[in-house]
């Protein structure tokens, strides 16, 4: 069951540069791949071994991403479209979870990413104190997910500087 989605602008005016979708892909994947990098509590995370069935031009892959002495492992993959999908399989009370990252493009050249949540259970709340606590939880994706477009952005404007001023 869908739990939460939302987009964030990635195509910003103030840009040194005119972004790519090779570019925006390139970071979400290595988003995938180091996602402590990217994600502000993360401690540590490692690709734990390649696997077989991989999309054609993508990846797939198992990993793990530690969040102090919290350990989550997920099936990761990456798309040839810049598209990426992390599957965690339930673990005593947390249910099955899928998170999928997918570039938009609605007009040439303009990109948004697109954050979606999935749960392998209904997420419902009844109390006030349950329907505060969702929509924490929702508004605390949204930032992360911010946080990791912004870090791509500024990894490429870096890049791109450096390579100016070569």
């Amino acid at each position: 069951m869908k739990f939460h989605e939302h987009i964030v602008r990635a195509s910003l005016p103030e840009l040194p540069f005119r972004l790519s979708r090779a570019e925006l892909a390139a970071g979400i994947a290595d988003f995938a791949r180091h996602p402590d990098k990217y994600i502000q509590d993360a401690t540590g995370s490692r690709i734990v071994a390649a696997l077989p069935g991989a999309p054609e031009g993508g990846e797939r892959f198992e990993r793990e991403i530690s969040f102090g002495s919290l350990t989550f492992r997920e099936l990761v993959e990456i798309r040839a479209d810049g598209s990426c999908r992390a599957r965690a399989e339930a673990e005593g009370a947390r249910p099955g979870s899928d998170f999928v990252i997918s570039i938009e493009e609605p007009e040439p050249e303009v990109f948004f990413v697109r954050f979606t949540y999935h749960e392998d259970r209904e997420v419902k709340a009844e109390s006030v104190e349950e329907k505060r606590f969702l929509e924490l939880r929702r508004l605390a994706y949204e930032l992360k997910d911010r946080d990791v477009v912004s870090k791509i952005l500024d990894d490429l404007t870096k890049a791109f500087v450096t390579a100016a001023h070569a």
